[in-house]
């Protein structure tokens, strides 16, 4: 069953960083994602950036409000609940929001941004406003969809 409170604090999270002006670090189309290298586990993203020279300590990498990461629902889930970095950021945020893997995948993969049945969007076109919107719907149905409703 979803975890309408885990839910709750990712929907204030993201009107935070829109509060604070920073809907640069939301995007639907990356885990995690750091001077253009991404990855699904942000333990190989800091392996990753450390091979290039860049910094990989916490403030730079996953602060959610301040460093330069750009991450997607289930990244800025992690970051905000401090999931293990070891792990799968898709398999952690899922567990974090207490969802199904069908009920993640349509929420991880933005497959809500499909509501009037036109073609699968670019999920980096989907808008922080558009995320929070969605959340509220999830909070006021006390529901995650898993398809479109026709």
């Amino acid at each position: 069953m979803p975890n309408f409170e885990n839910i709750a604090k990712l929907r204030d999270h993201l009107v935070t960083l829109r509060d604070i002006d920073r809907s640069d670090k939301f995007n639907m189309s990356s885990w995690v994602e750091r001077n253009g290298y991404r990855s699904n586990i942000i333990a190989d993203l800091r392996r990753i950036l450390a091979i290039e020279g860049l910094p990989t300590n916490d403030d730079t990498l996953i602060s959610p409000y301040t460093c330069k990461t750009v991450a997607c629902l289930a990244g800025h889930t992690c970051m905000i609940f401090e999931a293990p970095e070891k792990r799968s950021i898709p398999t952690e945020a899922q567990k974090i929001l207490g969802l199904r893997l069908a009920e993640a995948h349509y929420m991880f993969y933005g497959c809500w941004a499909n509501q009037d049945g036109d073609p699968l969007i670019n999920a980096q076109q989907i808008t922080i406003d558009e995320a929070i919107l969605y959340l509220n719907k999830v909070l006021d149905e006390r529901k995650v969809r898993v398809s479109i409703a026709r």
